[in-house]
């Protein structure tokens, strides 16, 4: 049939145009003995047949020879008509152009569909007289590649529905692959079904069962079908006035440079099934944060309730900021924030006396208003505050976040803690007062508080008679120490007890950033910091260093239990990494704000040397010594005074506690700090502010890089000082204090606490001891503690003992 029914289109077409060519121009006699020659002309460049479709922009040649005198132009025709119309000609001078031929009617209804039309072309040359050559013409389909459109928003999905409130805006994009001039559409159309739509039999339910129905709309997607033409560039339209619990199908189709269209219609792509939903429970989803706590609420709402409060514990005496941004519900679109503290009636609308200083209203509606700072007058702490934040969509729906904090005064009345946060292999008791020997990887709970804290000179109960215990590494200072596995779901360590302390030190051990059941799991709970650093929840630790602590946090594990929340699994090469570049480490998070590292975090496990950097060179205000460094962590070895086996491990192999390989948390990319130093306002000074102490070498690393002047640029740091303006001194340390030789941990540990924070002393431990007279630290008396109001004292966190020491 498409054989026959060509074969006529072509003859029809050749009459036409012979018709037309006999009854050409006729000339002017030049010479009655001399009849003037017709131009020749012919196609050199043209679809050859109809069996194989050829591109809807085609470039067509010809050329034209007159044998009397000379061509003057040529004109053509594209689709001459066939019913005795006259044939629109286009003159021309150009021997070929690209032109475009309609190709509309789709081959077919699969992804990358193609549209074919049949066309015929037809050109004449006309000599410098006037007269006209037999018509060259050729017949053929042209096809192109139809256009696409995406719904962006609300995403499409064939599965479920959207929901979206009563007022909705529908995003798009479209694709126009082969396009000459846009690969865009050069128009929209779409149309919206609702429940009693039913237009040449198509209605909401069919074309949900079968999207192909709205081809019955084709080609023309008429107006009078309720289908809206929009522009290239409108690729968005707002709906009002939906009816609340009524489903609707949104449709929209492109069209391109050759009139073809987007036969494709798909729940996945260019339909959206969306059921409108009443306003009160779609409101903005509301972010709230700050440099201790981030927490994205569930859901948009507007309530008072205080489940949807979120407890901060703030210090005192500092100015407190805090940010925000809010999510619109699916087609809709933030057009404001306001924010206000302490306000008495949250429907109370009225003004501010004073933008700046009646904070008890709410604040002037702004889209650009996402932080507020609270200073220390405002915030006194005789009472707990609530902080109030509104987002407001186009569509009038809001949504409320409360902040509730108390103001916690730091005392600093002691000078040190340290936080045992890992999760190492508990002792089990077996009878009275004994528990089974250490077994695994040395070394164990029991062993490493052994090691860290132990007064020394105490006789081990229940393993190696007669043994005396040593010394920890922490036993010449005066410190509490801190426990976090206290077998409850909360175990934040809250900021009113972080804030007796001068200094804390914060272990963290890779093996317990790893865990994340609740913290009342009896063998594998959550690390503390991992645990407060999580989404929702407080980083108490990040808020004593605002308050002015000093911190040390190390063990190995400290980057990746505060990180991991936001970790992207794919970008995980050479070791769990954090990026910047990716949002895995960005401001909010306590390693870029305080630590200040900002590049790259990778942790990995290896054969890893550990030595001082080149680049620690100090010279700051209050620089340690850092040739009092060890100048390598090295193994543990019987030469260096590494004794194994250690108490109650007789008959264990030495691979047990001998270890080379080991867990490290280092900068993978360059991080340099500078900040200016110049206390002059008008003149700047460059410093850096990051001290690299530790750097990180082998197999498995990144290779060291240096810089065109042979600076030391690529090290992968594993430990760093800040000692910037941004916050008080931090330091981190990306390895742990006990795998390595005990002479080299012990004087890192001096090195921290002695000559950098010039921790005090204790005395000296006496003579061995019964095991039974276990007493608290020497007595140290604090300076006098700063004034701040009664409170109730905070629930104190059990203090860890060695049930073998």
């Amino acid at each position: 049939m498409k054989s026959e029914w060509l074969s006529q289109r072509i003859l029809l077409a050749t009459a036409v145009l012979a018709a037309f060519a006999g009854a050409g121009c006729t000339k002017k006699i030049k010479d009655i003995l001399v009849p003037n020659l017709k131009p020749t002309v012919r196609l050199t460049s043209a679809p050859v047949d109809t069996q194989s479709p050829v591109f809807y922009a085609y470039r067509m040649s010809w050329v034209g020879d007159d044998p009397d005198g000379r061509v003057r132009n040529f004109v053509v025709a594209v689709d001459p008509p066939t019913d005795g119309r006259p044939i629109q000609w286009v003159p021309t001078a150009k021997n070929d152009s690209i032109l475009f031929f309609r190709s509309t009617r789709p081959d077919s209804t699969t992804r990358n569909a193609n549209a074919i039309d049949f066309h015929v072309f037809a050109v004449r040359a006309v000599d410098d007289r006037g007269d006209s050559s037999e018509v060259a013409t050729r017949a053929f389909f042209s096809y192109t590649v139809a256009p696409t459109t995406q719904i962006t928003s609300p995403r499409p999905n064939s599965l479920t529905r959207a929901f979206v409130t009563p007022a909705v805006r529908i995003s798009w994009t479209g694709t126009d692959a082969d396009g000459q001039f846009t690969q865009k559409p050069v128009q929209y159309r779409y149309l919206l079904i609702g429940p009693a739509y039913n237009t040449k039999g198509v209605t909401f339910d069919q074309a949900i069962q079968y999207p192909d129905s709205l081809l019955k709309f084709a080609p023309d997607f008429s107006p009078a079908d309720g289908w809206i033409a929009t522009s290239p560039e409108t690729t968005q339209v707002q709906f009002t006035n939906l009816t609340p619990n009524q489903q609707y199908l949104f449709v929209v189709m492109g069209f391109d440079e050759a009139g073809a269209y987007t036969p494709i219609f798909s729940l996945n792509s260019n339909m959206l099934r969306f059921q409108v939903g009443l306003a009160g429970s779609l409101g903005p989803t509301i972010r709230m944060f700050n440099e201790f706590f981030d927490y994205t609420y569930a859901s948009g709402g507007y309530s008072t309730d205080p489940a949807r409060e979120i407890f901060v514990e703030v210090p005192a005496g500092e100015e407190v900021c805090f940010n925000w941004e809010a999510v619109a519900p699916p087609g809709a679109d933030i057009i404001a924030y306001r924010w206000a503290l302490d306000i008495a009636d949250v429907g109370d609308n009225k003004e501010r006396s004073d933008e700046l200083t009646d904070l008890s209203h709410w604040s002037s509606p702004s889209l650009l208003t996402t932080r507020a700072c609270l200073k220390p007058e405002y915030i006194p702490e005789t009472k707990e505050h609530r902080f109030y934040v509104e987002a407001i969509d186009n569509n009038g729906l809001r949504s409320l976040g409360i902040v509730r904090f108390p103001v916690v005064r730091a005392t600093f009345e002691r000078p040190l803690a340290v936080v045992n946060d890992t999760r190492l292999l508990t002792d089990q008791r077996i009878s009275g007062n004994c528990v089974e020997l250490p077994k695994g990887i040395w070394p164990t709970t029991a062993e490493l508080d052994t090691f860290l804290f132990a007064i020394g000179n105490v006789p081990w109960r229940c393993v190696s008679a007669g043994a005396i215990s040593p010394a920890g590494l922490f036993a010449p200072y005066v410190f509490d120490t801190i426990g976090t596995q206290i077998g409850q779901t909360d175990i934040a360590v809250r900021l009113a007890v972080l804030g007796r302390y001068q200094h804390v030190v914060w272990i963290t051990d890779a093996q317990g950033a790893i865990n994340s059941k609740p913290g009342n799991d009896p063998t594998n709970p959550i690390s503390a910091l991992r645990y407060m650093s999580g989404p929702g929840r407080v980083n108490t630790l990040a808020a004593y260093v605002k308050q002015g602590g000093l911190v040390w946090l190390a063990g190995g594990g400290g980057a990746y239990a505060s990180l991991v929340p936001w970790n992207r699994p794919t970008n995980d090469i050479g070791g769990v990494t954090w990026s910047n570049t990716l949002g895995e480490l960005v401001p909010g998070r306590m390693m870029y704000d305080l630590a200040h590292w900002r590049s790259e975090i990778k942790a990995q496990r290896g054969a890893i040397q550990i030595r001082t950097s080149p680049n620690a060179v100090g010279g700051w205000p209050g620089a340690p010594n850092y040739a009092l460094l060890p100048a390598q962590m090295r193994n543990k070895s019987a030469a260096l005074g590494d004794v194994f086996p250690t108490p109650g491990r007789s008959g264990q192999s030495s691979g047990v506690f001998y270890q080379s390989v080991f867990d490290v948390e280092y900068l993978s990319l360059e991080n340099r700090i500078l900040e200016d130093l110049n206390p002059d306002p008008d003149r700047e000074t460059l410093g850096a502010t990051l001290d690299t102490l530790y750097k990180a070498t082998g197999l498995i690393m990144p290779r060291e890089v240096f810089d065109s002047s042979g600076r030391l640029v690529g090290q992968n740091p594993c430990m760093t000082i800040y000692h910037g303006q941004d916050n008080v001194p931090f330091v981190f340390t990306g390895f742990s204090l006990w795998i390595f030789s005990r002479q080299d941990c012990q004087k890192l540990v001096d090195f921290v606490l002695g000559n950098y924070w010039n921790i005090p002393r204790r005395a000296a431990p006496g003579p061995a001891r019964a095991a039974s007279a276990i007493g608290k630290p020497p007595a140290w008396t604090p300076p006098a503690p700063a004034a701040a109001p009664a409170r109730t004292p905070a629930s104190p966190i059990p203090l860890t003992r060695n049930p073998r020491e």
